[in-house]
């Protein structure tokens, strides 16, 4: 389906909402508002298509592997997919400053304090900092609204893109569901602690890990020329693990591409040697 097919029959369902507790919603799930949205998003894409353009990586060798939709290696996460241009450099700018003045306000009160320099701060969004809060999670504090109503957009982007793009693989991942777009809507994603967030680096890395959920979603905000180092590493399950060797796979990918893969990957973020990374992050898994 084209970008401009999917503006018409988003403009066709919210003709078709039906009022629910005074606000018109599809289905009972998406707002007529949000279905507009996503029309005009799509609408503007007409020309140059977000998520049209993806491919697969082989953790192991880094070789592109043939689109053919089955998506077993990626289930095995023996795979990482990457999407191009889901994310406009524009907003990709926008949400980098932004992160930008809350780092730097956050490591002048860790130096003012005492503390060290970490060189790298996770910004939460205002969702992730409130279930952090009623967790008593620590976190630094969230972005500003409109910030925060462009990062829910670039979610809701991601997962309409899923949607039309990779629809077996979200149903293999998330069972039979309407749409992994109405699961984020209507709040019924379980975020890993403190996401969805933007991590910002300076100096600091990101250590080796598995985040245990079904997918993890990562957005490089940064071009590769604006700093030194960094990147994304992945370990394939039959190497010798992370004490032992270094990363089968390091991604510098173009900023607003989409880097997905399964919860049982180990992956870090690598260590910024020079210059400024920013990174949206979110894995997450269905609630149950």
């Amino acid at each position: 389906m084209s970008s401009t097919e999917k503006m018409y029959a988003l403009e066709d369902a919210a003709d078709r909402c039906e009022e629910t507790s005074n606000i018109e919603k599809f289905e009972g799930v998406i707002s007529r508002q949000e279905l507009l949205r996503q029309a005009r998003l799509w609408g503007g894409c007409s020309e140059d298509p977000i998520g049209g353009n993806w491919k697969e990586i082989n953790i192991k060798t880094g070789e592109s592997m043939s689109e053919n939709n089955n998506y077993e290696t990626f289930f095995e996460g023996e795979s990482v997919i990457l999407i191009e241009k889901v994310v406009s450099n524009e907003d990709c700018s926008t949400i980098k400053e932004a992160a930008k003045a809350i780092a730097s306000k956050q490591t002048r009160l860790r130096l003012e304090a005492g503390m060290m320099d970490e060189g790298i701060v996770r910004i939460p969004t205002l969702s992730s900092a409130e279930r952090a809060s009623s967790s008593n999670t620590p976190c630094v504090e969230p972005f500003e609204s409109d910030i925060d109503a462009n990062l829910n957009e670039i979610m809701a982007r991601v997962c309409a893109v899923l949607d039309s793009e990779h629809k077996s693989l979200i149903d293999n991942l998330f069972g039979p569901v309407c749409s992994l777009h109405s699961l984020f809507q209507s709040n019924r994603l379980a975020f890993s602690s403190r996401e969805p967030a933007v991590n910002f680096y300076t100096s600091g890395a990101f250590r080796p890990h598995k985040d245990g959920q079904k997918l993890t979603v990562l957005i490089p905000l940064s071009s590769a020329d604006e700093f030194e180092g960094g990147g994304t590493a992945f370990w394939s399950s039959d190497s010798r693990g992370h004490r032992v060797e270094g990363p089968s796979l390091e991604l510098i990918p173009d900023c607003g591409t989409v880097i997905l893969f399964v919860g049982h990957v180990t992956h870090a973020g690598l260590a910024v040697e020079g210059g400024e990374r920013a990174v949206f992050v979110a894995s997450f898994s269905p609630k149950i």
